[in-house]
């Protein structure tokens, strides 16, 4: 017969009523029915055991505290999750505003753009070259270039590079520009203007 748990069985407190009990109402575990059981609660069990009732307790405490330390890690998660989340859209809504910005930009470049391009149409057509000259001639006092007053020049198609000579440092600064005129005058002689013999 069972004596502790929720399970155990109301026995007599008295011992010399118990042991008689105890044969007469003995249990017969083949039997499918006990026939004088009853059922006895935890806290009755708890109220005879303080040791147990503060057993009880401690496993009470432990449980709360682990649902608790559960939960505020459940909720710890899904602030995190929000936030990653939060973030990820943030910067999606920021690029989005940017390309649109980008748009608008672009936009604005084509349209100054072709404002531009009509403008310089535009001039090129009120441009008169024939009344320039008439101008040029009249109020200026200006006159047509002879033949013999255009002069052509023709620019070779690679530059070049002429190196001054390096001299002792004691020279002064006018020997210094004598050397220079001396190099750039040697890089005039050196060009060939077209009707010219050599």
């Amino acid at each position: 017969m069972r004596t502790s748990g929720n399970l155990a069985y109301d026995y007599d407190t008295d011992h010399t009523s118990h042991e008689t009990a105890s044969h007469e109402n003995a249990l017969d575990w083949a039997s499918p029915v006990p026939s004088m059981a009853r059922r006895i609660l935890l806290d009755e069990t708890l109220t005879n055991r303080p040791h147990l009732q503060e057993k009880a307790r401690q496993v009470r405490r432990e449980l709360a505290v682990r649902r608790m330390k559960s939960l505020l890690s459940l909720i710890s998660m899904v602030i995190l999750m929000t936030m990653i989340f939060g973030g990820i859209l943030y910067r999606q809504a920021r690029i989005l505003e940017m390309n649109f910005a980008n748009l608008k930009l672009e936009r604005q470049i084509e349209q100054t753009e072709q404002s531009s391009g009509q403008i310089s149409e535009s001039l090129a057509r009120q441009t008169d070259l024939e009344r320039i000259r008439r101008l040029a001639i009249d109020r200026l006092g200006l006159q047509v270039p002879a033949r013999m007053q255009v002069v052509t020049v023709d620019i070779p198609d690679s530059d070049r590079v002429v190196y001054a000579r390096t001299g002792h440092s004691s020279t002064t600064e006018e020997a210094q520009l004598a050397a220079v005129f001396n190099e750039i005058e040697g890089f005039f002689k050196t060009l060939e203007l077209p009707g010219q013999d050599s």
